[in-house]
């Protein structure tokens, strides 16, 4: 797979750089800040996909996208997974920037992150702009969107430990994402998030063991405008630490809405003053505050309100400045009457400023460490079926309200998870990817690749069979790692394609299960079988390719290195010849010259040598005249 996909990337980057193509795809550090350059100027909007691998990131500097003048366009980082795609900055460098903040009039120019991890990036600048030890979004009026990415040991001296998302007009939107022992020495250890204008939405997203040197050991929300909202979701806050207030969260805002709505805050700590579990700071008059359905549990504070802390001031306009909490669930100090107790601590409580109804003060019997409900939880069916930007589904995407106590009435439960009876849980089926393209393979070799089935339903996936269909069926074969996928698991189908006459071929890969609406899933397979003189006229192809774009030289002094690469294609082309004569024997002996010409060993001595460091043309070459001679069965 290596021997054809590298050259073929090295080749395609080339283009993209030099067509400035919308879709830019990299395999190492040197390609991804090329990738970003050429995006950054190319006056198109840009995909760049990262494939799966570990990024040492500490080797070079951080990944910097600075948008030009006029290139009002979006751009996506697309990884292939955040286990899979790891940008690791060794505790010695922030990870990566991207700055459309140049452009006044970035309105088209929006930003979305997805499926990376970020691990051990650090920032040292402690300007108030600054932070983002793993990843740092700046806009004006574009939205920023961060998604299925994991943020775990990195540092700011700035704002948010993890990343910082700071847009002046636009929506910071952070779903699915994991923050786990970030740090900062400002607001937001694992994320600071901020906007001027827009709106801030969290969902899905878990917050674990960051900690913050001011406010927000998870999480720093705000945002400034009337009309815009700070919005969290189905999140889950535990064991992260702030030494001034808002253990879990600090969620503020000036003048326009605070929602909280289904979120699990547990074992948060804000050392030296306020709001243990959340810190909600509703800066100016018109600023509001509406907590639905929130487990806020078990968390300490040095000051007031161990589990929640509400500043809504001292003074305000009747009707504006409100702090609503229904169907909540705190400590048992907590005192929704008053709204001035151990655990709860409003500010202002006079009505109609603060009003409440059905909250409850009891342990909410946690199932496990990821807190899902127990059987027994008290907090079953006890939510607000009108709470506002009730999920759909909950923290991991179960269905939100349905009847968890079997009373006949459904209802959502307090907290970020959603209890299923088991005779409500059901399997669900999850394949990626739903198409296999194989590229070219030589007839007679083979190549592999995988899908993989993931259940991410609530009761256990059984894999009924895997089957190929179709008009070459027969050229792709199938290893099934699948038998039985307990919920949050996954396996591996290996599909191999081995051609056995040239031409392009396809089928269809039928994955059966007992999933109850999915039965069946099919993936389409493809892939284009060269015949191995075809394949000689790719080493040509791919030699000229290679010196066009700078990644290749013949070696020798003077005229003697042109006269030593034209010698090899010569040779190349004369076994090309050779087997479409049928003449495999002498056209191995061919190869088996080139090989020793190519394969880095000094004797008899190399015709070629690398240009680019980072990429190592020769070997690739080398590998593509390999492959050719496997399919020969050469000796």
């Amino acid at each position: 797979m290596k021997r054809q996909f590298s050259t073929a990337l090295a080749v395609s980057l080339a283009a993209a750089i030099q067509l400035g193509a919308a879709d830019l795809y990299v395999t190492d550090n040197a390609n991804f800040q090329t990738a970003l350059d050429t995006a950054q100027a190319n006056g198109e909007a840009d995909t760049i996909h990262v494939a799966a691998g570990i990024y040492n990131i500490s080797t070079t500097t951080t990944l910097t996208y600075v948008s030009s003048v006029g290139e009002n366009y979006s751009l996506t980082i697309q990884g292939a997974g955040a286990d899979s795609t790891i940008l690791d900055g060794d505790k010695n460098v922030q990870i990566m920037d991207i700055n459309t903040s140049s452009i006044p009039d970035d309105w088209d120019a929006d930003i979305t992150i997805k499926g990376i991890t970020f691990h051990e990036g650090v920032n040292k600048t402690t300007i108030v702009t600054a932070g983002g030890g793993g990843l740092i979004v700046r806009t004006n009026l574009s939205n920023i969107n961060v998604e299925d990415s994991i943020f775990s040991n990195n540092f700011s001296a700035g704002y948010g430990g993890g990343v910082y998302a700071n847009s002046s007009h636009g929506n910071v939107t952070l779903t699915n994402n994991t923050f786990n022992v970030n740090s900062a020495l400002m607001s937001g250890g694992g994320a600071a998030a901020y906007t001027l204008y827009g709106n801030v939405t969290l969902t899905n997203n878990t917050f674990s063991g960051n900690s913050a040197d001011d406010g927000g050991g998870g999480v720093y929300a705000r945002s400034e405008s009337q009309l815009s909202k700070v919005t969290l979701t189905n999140n889950t806050f535990s064991t992260n630490a702030a030494l001034s207030s808002g253990g879990g969260a600090i969620v503020l805002t000036s003048a326009g809405t605070a929602i909280l709505t289904n979120n699990t805050f547990s074992d948060n700590t804000a050392l030296d003053f306020h709001g243990g579990g959340a810190y909600v700071l509703l800066f100016h008059d018109l600023g509001n505050a509406v907590l639905y359905n929130n487990i806020i549990w078990n968390n300490t504070a040095g000051g007031e309100g161990d589990d929640l802390f509400v500043d809504n001031g001292e003074t305000y306009v009747s009707g504006v400045k409100s702090v609503k909490l229904y169907n909540n669930n705190l400590g048992p100090n907590a005192n929704f009457t008053t709204g001035k107790s151990e655990d709860l601590y409003i500010v202002y409580t006079d009505t109609p400023v603060y009003l409440e109804a059905d909250n409850l003060t009891v342990n909410p019997l946690f199932a496990d460490a990821a807190f899902h409900l127990s059987e027994s939880s008290p907090l079953i069916d006890e939510g607000n079926v009108s709470a506002p930007a009730l999920p759909a589904t909950d923290f991991e995407g179960d269905n939100r309200v349905i009847d968890g106590n079997d009373d006949g009435t459904a209802l959502p439960d307090i907290g970020a998870d959603e209890y299923v009876p088991d005779q409500l849980a059901q399997p669900d089926i999850d394949v990626t990817p739903t198409s296999l393209g194989f590229g070219d393979v030589i007839v007679g070799n083979s190549k592999e690749l995988s899908v993989t089935v993931s259940n991410s339903g609530n009761a256990n996936l059984t894999v009924n069979s895997v089957a190929t269909s179709g008009a070459n069926a027969g050229e792709f074969s199938l290893f099934n790692g699948c038998t039985i996928v307990e919920p949050g698991n996954s396996c591996t189908v290996t599909v191999t394609f081995t051609p056995t006459t040239a031409g392009s071929k396809t089928a269809t890969l039928s994955i059966k299960s007992d999933d109850p609406d999915e039965a069946t899933v099919d993936v389409s397979l493809a892939g284009n079988a060269k015949s191995p003189e075809d394949y000689a006229d790719d080493i040509i192809k791919s030699i000229n390719d290679l010196v066009e774009f700078g990644y290749l030289v013949g070696k020798g002094k003077g005229k003697s290195a042109d006269k030593r690469l034209n010698a090899l294609m010569n040779m190349i082309e004369t076994a090309k010849d050779l087997i479409e004569q049928d003449r495999i024997l002498e056209a191995c002996n061919q190869l088996h010259s080139v090989d020793q010409l190519t394969d880095g060993d000094p004797i008899p001595g190399e015709f070629v040598q690398n240009v680019n460091p980072e990429v190592d043309a020769v070997k690739e070459l080398n590998d593509m005249i390999q492959e050719l001679m496997d399919s020969l069965s050469c000796s």
